[in-house]
């Protein structure tokens, strides 16, 4: 019968999936993980006051997701992909079940649903680890749907790695710059570039083609970001950022006032409208988050952060900003600029950050890769920890549509993590 249809197959998926997200256990009984994936390595935070590098923290053995060109075999479909198989099943004409017959909908919208679970959502569902570069992965873009990603690295070259069926593989090698590449971002059909060397270029995607060469900064182009399809702004070693009209290459304006290198840059838009002058945040080695008006070119505000070593990087987050400077992530109130939150993410410096629903992740020289909940304001709970790259992580990249996070580390190594591992 239908039903007993509906038993045997609901226990056999229930089974699998209940190996699928529990893993094979790894390493001796104190190496094992308590939640999370085992393949993935993703583990709980260990008890405070563990040492770095125990075997609480310590990641599972690797292994790999389904084979080449094959689906996950994990992944869910959504509940209105469910709604809609199970309709087209009791609905149709001459279905099973339509009224000529003695089956009942909610049996036959059962089987749809176990139908509809084997479907694989666009996500890849796996790690994903790439080589190919020669140095450290400095940092990463992707196109808008996840399909390319490109990585820029001290070996001065850049790299497209494209998603064929269910996995990515190098596609093409840029020797972009003289010097490491520090930077890179996405517009439309173009990927930018920054490096040691001074410069910012310009490429088409396409044909990896060198449309423009960018020069002003003194020293190394440590950020770069949008304010619209046609400005950019870069900032660098010599303290400076540069506005620049991407048609042309020319420099619109410049911003002076950080004491220190401009590591990092953030873009709001005011209600989230494009058209609207945006407000920019800069995070510099002078241990300040500066805030600049661009109608007047001048800085309206300078928050205190005070961590040896300065600001590494900012990230607008919902109301707040969130910066990682040394150990620390702090959450700022954006009107008052003052410190809301401040709490030890890591044992060693917190290079970058990135942000998925309610989730913080955040990336660090002592290698490891956290997930943080944010929903609650006055307390940030790490939720997991991966031992992502040895001996540190340079660059994090949120990829919606893959539902991934992408690290680059001093290990050469590009990885992929799911999200749904680090929730």
């Amino acid at each position: 019968s239908v039903d007993s249809v509906n038993s045997k197959m609901g226990n056999k998926i229930s089974r699998a999936r209940s190996r699928s997200r529990s893993g094979s256990p790894a390493g001796s009984p104190k190496e094992r993980k308590r939640t999370g994936s085992a393949y993935l390595g993703w583990s709980e935070e260990p008890p405070p006051g563990s040492p770095a590098g125990s075997p609480a923290a310590s990641p599972t053995t690797t292994k790999r997701g389904s084979s080449k060109g094959s689906p996950p075999q994990n992944s869910a479909a959504s509940p209105t992909a469910r709604a809609a198989l199970a309709n087209s099943f009791s609905n149709s004409p001459g279905s099973p079940g339509s009224a000529n017959t003695h089956v009942s909908n909610d049996s036959i919208r059962s089987v749809a649903s176990i139908i509809a679970d084997s479907f694989a959502e666009p996500a890849l569902g796996k790690e994903v680890e790439l080589a190919g570069h020669r140095d450290a992965v400095r940092c990463i873009a992707a196109n808008h749907d996840g399909t390319q990603i490109y990585t820029g690295s001290w070996d001065r070259t850049i790299k497209f790695w494209t998603l064929k069926g269910y996995e990515y593989s190098c596609t093409k090698t840029i020797q972009a710059h003289i010097q490491p590449v520090c930077s890179i971002l996405v517009c439309g059909s173009f990927l930018f570039t920054g490096s040691e060397d001074k410069s910012i270029k310009k490429w088409h995607i396409n044909s990896g083609q060198e449309l423009l060469t960018l020069r002003k900064h003194t020293g190394a182009v440590f950020c770069l970001a949008l304010l619209n399809e046609n400005t950019l702004i870069s900032g660098g070693h010599d303290k400076n950022m540069h506005v620049w009209n991407l048609k042309n290459g020319n420099n619109i304006s410049s911003l002076r006032g950080h004491d220190g290198g401009v590591m990092c840059i953030a873009v709001e838009h005011p209600n989230n409208n494009h058209a609207a002058r945006p407000i920019v945040y800069s995070g510099s080695t002078d241990t300040t988050i500066r805030v600049w008006n661009l109608a007047r070119g001048e800085c309206t505000n300078v928050w205190i952060d005070g961590e040896q070593g300065g600001v590494n990087f900012i990230l607008l987050y919902k109301n707040f900003l969130l910066s990682a400077s040394h150990t620390m992530i702090k959450r700022w109130d954006k009107v008052k600029g003052v410190a809301l939150q401040s709490w030890q993410a890591h044992h060693d410096r917190v290079y970058c950050l990135c942000s998925h629903d309610e989730n913080l992740y955040s990336a660090s020289n002592d290698g490891n890769i956290k997930c943080w909940d944010l929903r609650t304001p006055q307390e940030s709970k790490v939720i997991s920890s991966v031992l992502g790259h040895r001996p540190g992580v340079l660059s994090l990249l949120t990829v919606e549509s893959q539902g991934m996070i992408f690290s680059g580390g001093c290990d050469k190594l590009l990885k992929g993590w799911p999200f749904r591992f680090a929730r």
